[in-house]
């Protein structure tokens, strides 16, 4: 039995929870990117929710790790596409954010999985699908964060 979870109000099964964890959490650095808009925001956005995570106790050191690795993929990537400016644009630039989130979640869920010893297959796979919430998170944050900036514009 794969069990459930308790996840935004709804239950779900936990698989699936990993998968609102990933789209949460790039929204969550996208708009942390805006707000603050310098380079390493989402590395710290990523350290405070690394630390209670491994403050709570039921999550180890590689969860840490694997939070950590995301904030950090995040903003190298987007720094490759303009950083802020990335939000605001249209065009080649537009995906970036999309890209950028995508790419982390897979790169921080393939090293955190092959640090747990999974066979490579079953790495690879995990990180796809990880890969693919994570763009919908991005897509996501990008539409949350234009409707934030119509909203304070006007």
């Amino acid at each position: 039995m794969v069990g459930t979870v308790r996840a935004f109000g709804l239950m779900l099964p936990r698989p699936a929870s990993y998968y609102a964890a990933d789209l949460v959490a790039s929204v969550a650095l996208l708009i942390s990117i805006w707000i603050l808009g310098k380079f390493g925001s989402s590395m710290l956005l990523s350290l405070v929710a690394g630390l209670v995570y491994f403050m709570m106790g039921s999550f180890g050191l590689l969860v840490f790790i694997g939070v950590m690795l995301r904030g950090v993929t995040s903003d190298i990537t987007l720094k490759l596409f303009g950083y802020r400016n990335s939000l605001t644009s249209t065009g080649f630039r537009a995906v970036g954010p999309i890209v950028s989130m995508a790419f982390a979640a897979a790169t921080a869920n393939g090293v955190t999985s092959f640090l747990y010893g999974y066979p490579a297959i079953l790495v690879a796979v995990k990180a796809a699908s990880h890969a693919v919430f994570g763009a919908v998170g991005g897509a996501l944050g990008v539409i949350i964060f234009k409707a934030l900036k119509a909203r304070i514009t006007t």
